[in-house]
């Protein structure tokens, strides 16, 4: 069920019943997706049609939106066609202007010369033989998501973009993993602590021809923490989901809020030991 794109699950089993099955469901799926709808005796697939008329309504009305599940069966499965998968975005055509690279070796400050190394042309110092391999930068975003709604920041002046809006994110540090770096970015620009429930997808960014990205894309809900802009983030808003999303900063961004949102896959599961910073974590078994 986690790898079909239900917007809302509605179960429908025995009042009786209803308890353990929140529980089971709410351990896997996020527990606004789910509505649960208890009768006394059960109702078979085949007398769907017998559910009290508010519930008949309430799950056709989810019926565009997702799956219903009735006595643990899937009965049937409607909404929109998913979005595929893109995780290379470009914003120019970086094909035809590719940097020149170091102009001076950084080693021993001869100038650098362009040779073929490796099946490409590259900078080369004649006198030491430094190589420039130019690598993109690493860095991650993160998908805070709340009933429905996606935290996006509004970018300063100075900033790639500025006035536009993005996901929360940005470099991670040499001696960082990414989980520590989200953490840390998310922290820096919103102010809350997160909860990190999974890894969407990993995307390529050329943005400049001297800015090129990789990117691990996370899911997270918020922990704690008070909402409040900082570093290159001047604004902070909750939009939905469903849309519409502002102007944004990069179309990679545009993609992963709008996929998601349609689709509500839950990506794969990250190491629990970095789910929440440790700091955090030490505070809540302190208090």
């Amino acid at each position: 069920l986690q790898s079909h794109p239900f917007q809302s699950i509605v179960l429908v089993t025995s009042e009786l019943h209803v308890p353990r099955a929140r529980l089971i469901f709410e351990h896997f799926f996020d527990p606004d997706r789910l509505t649960f709808v208890g009768t006394p005796n059960g109702v078979p697939p085949e007398q769907f049609e017998t559910l009290r008329a508010h519930e008949h309504k309430r799950i056709r009305q989810l019926q565009d939106q997702g799956g219903v599940i009735v006595n643990g069966r899937l009965i049937f499965r409607r909404g929109q066609k998913q979005m595929q998968a893109k995780q290379v975005f470009s914003a120019y055509d970086h094909g035809a202007n590719a940097p020149e690279g170091y102009k001076y070796c950084p080693t021993c400050g001869t100038a650098c010369v362009r040779r073929e190394r490796s099946g490409k042309e590259r900078s080369v110092c004649p006198a030491c033989g430094f190589v420039h391999y130019q690598n993109p930068y690493p860095g991650v975003v993160v998908l805070i998501e709340q009933k429905d709604r996606v935290l996006l920041g509004k970018r300063s002046a100075g900033s790639y973009h500025p006035g536009t809006w993005c996901l929360p994110g940005g470099f991670i540090e040499y001696d960082e993993d990414f989980l520590t770096a989200a953490h840390r970015e998310v922290k820096e620009e919103t102010g809350l602590l997160i909860e990190v429930r999974s890894i969407l997808t990993v995307v390529s960014n050329y943005l400049t021809p001297a800015l090129h990205t990789l990117v691990p894309v996370l899911l997270a809900h918020p922990s704690g923490g008070d909402l409040c802009p900082g570093d290159d983030i001047v604004s902070l808003n909750w939009f939905p989901l469903s849309g519409p999303l502002p102007e944004m900063a990069f179309a990679a961004d545009r993609h992963i809020v709008e996929r998601y949102g349609q689709t509500r896959l839950q990506g794969a599961p990250v190491d629990p030991g970095f789910a929440v910073l440790a700091s955090a974590q030490d505070s809540d078994e302190s208090s």
